[in-house]
């Protein structure tokens, strides 16, 4: 068996493994295809961009240094994102919806409200 079959296979059993996340951040759970959409429709400076150019402002990438600050450096590009309560459940129900995908049966999905608190939103928190 070559190391790719038995990669692939490996791969394959822990996606079928049942899964908890004690401590999933919404603010860093948008698919990138999202952010672009959402970008797109309010006309943020980002809405140029090519999905894996923007990849490395929001998603930790080879050759990025390991640490929280990079780590949470990408926080505050995601957060501009978070600018109507419809995006917000959009994000949310689909955060829900990959990990019900990686078989993650028991999730901790938290936001940090002062965080996503903008304009528009600051009436609801």
């Amino acid at each position: 068996m070559s190391g790719c079959a038995l990669t692939e296979t490996l791969l394959d059993v822990i996606q079928r493994m049942p899964k908890v996340e004690l401590h999933r951040h919404l603010e860093g759970s948008m698919r990138l295809t999202t952010l672009l959409e959402i970008a797109r429709t309010y006309d943020n400076e980002l809405k140029e961009m090519e999905l894996e150019r923007l990849r490395p402002f929001v998603q930790m990438t080879e050759g990025q240094p390991f640490s929280s600050q990079s780590f949470l450096s990408k926080f505050r590009v995601l957060r501009q994102f978070y600018n109507s309560p419809e995006t917000i459940r959009r994000i949310t129900r689909e955060a829900v919806i990959d990990a019900a995908e990686d078989n993650v049966r028991y999730m901790e999905l938290r936001f940090t409200p002062k965080a996503l608190c903008n304009v528009l939103l600051c009436d609801y928190f």
